[in-house]
């Protein structure tokens, strides 16, 4: 194949006898046109609360809180019209998983006589201050 140079163009070099085209025209060289997962944005915010409520499970609350807004968000994405989505189906799954884990570590903490003194002396000490605070202001 022989190179020749376009006189019009000094710098513009091509093979001589082929179409001249810029790359975006070939179908080889095409960007997709949309990003697969842009649309499953609350689909993925509900996977990321599904995974944080079970890591998060040593907290008292914060578990039950975080599946509660994954389920919020797969019910965002349902709502939008994703209803098949794996994405969803897991993000569901997994916050689901994760309210029932919270909520059963919670009832087995209540359950437990040394926390629950525990907590009866915490609640003492804020009503106490409280009363203080009331002392003071009034």
């Amino acid at each position: 194949m022989e190179l020749y140079n376009d006189n019009q163009n000094p710098n513009h070099w091509s093979a001589r006898g082929s179409r001249q085209e810029d790359s975006s025209q070939s179908p080889y060289y095409r960007q997709p046109t949309h990003n697969p997962y842009l649309d499953e944005k609350f689909a993925i915010a509900s996977i990321c609360f599904g995974v944080m409520s079970m890591f998060c499970n040593f907290l008292f609350v914060f578990p039950i809180s975080m599946a509660s807004l994954g389920l919020l968000f797969a019910a965002m994405a349902y709502r939008k019209g994703k209803r098949s989505s794996v994405l969803l189906r897991n993000g569901i799954l997994l916050s689901c998983f994760g309210m029932f884990v919270g909520i059963g570590s919670m009832i087995s903490l209540l359950r437990n006589p040394q926390f629950q003194a525990q907590l009866a002396a915490i609640l003492n000490n804020y009503i106490q201050l409280y009363q203080r605070m009331n002392e003071l202001s009034g």
